[in-house]
């Protein structure tokens, strides 16, 4: 069993909170990186996984793990009420009656030099990345080459990395300066970041239809990998690495990629997983 304090300073050596806070000083963003729920007491497991659902409650239930491990925020922005009329507040409650430890790494997780943004431009394939969003050692908003190649292999070659269809704008021509960023960084904002940087090609996910139009006007080959498997397959390498720290430091802690998360949508063309 380890301490939640010893756990935590275990997940703020790969993801320290200041990158969170550089990243909201640099573009405006809101966050909410951190201790959610509880933050006392001492566990032997903690489960790891991108979103805080029932079905991670329940395997939390079943492997006895003391503290859930997030990416994306349990609770995000500001919440007045906690109650049981509404599906996110019955959560927070069940955890909260399980005695659950809940932490969050979003943004500084995102940004940390080994981190989320870094690795998604080593799966996208970029030579030579760098970020173009400096955060001291680390950053968001990796650029680098590929190819050259045309715009629909490039897709598909996207598409084998993540398993999942790839979206793209009805661009034809050749890609070979990319600039990539996980999650949900499908904005004007970047695209215009992309355009000014020299790139030809931008991978993120969550586009909306104007930035698609904008994109093809501007002749900038777009290309979406839905936010949740542009993340979950890095969720396995985090906890790797989480381990690694762990037993390095003789923490008597296992951290778990969580088995019951499941894509909140379906894809046509790909399973549900």
């Amino acid at each position: 069993m380890a301490y939640i304090e010893q756990i935590i300073s275990i997940v703020e050596t790969l993801s320290p909170p200041r990158y969170s806070q550089l990243w909201q000083q640099a573009d405006g963003s809101y966050d909410n990186t951190g201790l959610i729920l509880g933050g006392s007491g001492e566990t032997g497991t903690v489960l790891v996984c991108l979103d805080l659902s029932d079905p991670v409650l329940d395997e939390a239930r079943e492997l006895g793990a003391g503290m859930i491990l997030t990416h994306h925020p349990a609770i995000y922005r500001g919440v007045r009420t906690l109650n049981d009329r509404s599906a996110g507040g019955r959560l927070l409650q069940r955890a909260v009656r399980m005695g659950l430890t809940v932490y969050s790494a979003h943004l500084s997780l995102d940004a940390a030099p080994q981190g989320l943004n870094a690795w998604f431009a080593g799966q996208c394939g970029l030579r030579e990345a760098r970020p173009l969003k400096q955060l001291e050692e680390g950053g968001f908003l990796y650029l680098g080459e590929v190819g050259p190649m045309p715009a629909g292999s490039y897709a598909e070659q996207l598409s084998a990395a993540f398993g999942c269809p790839v979206r793209r704008s009805a661009c034809e021509g050749q890609v070979s300066r990319v600039a990539v960023l996980n999650g949900g960084g499908g904005s004007l904002e970047f695209v215009h970041l992309c355009l000014e940087a020299g790139a030809d090609g931008f991978v993120s996910g969550d586009f909306a239809h104007h930035v698609f139009l904008e994109a093809v006007r501007e002749d900038l080959a777009v290309f979406e990998i839905d936010h949740y498997h542009a993340e979950q397959t890095f969720v396995q390498t985090w906890t790797e690495r989480l381990n690694a720290l762990a037993g390095a430091g003789g923490a008597k802690v296992t951290f778990l990629k969580s088995q019951q998360e499941r894509c909140p949508h379906l894809l046509c063309g790909g399973e549900r997983r």
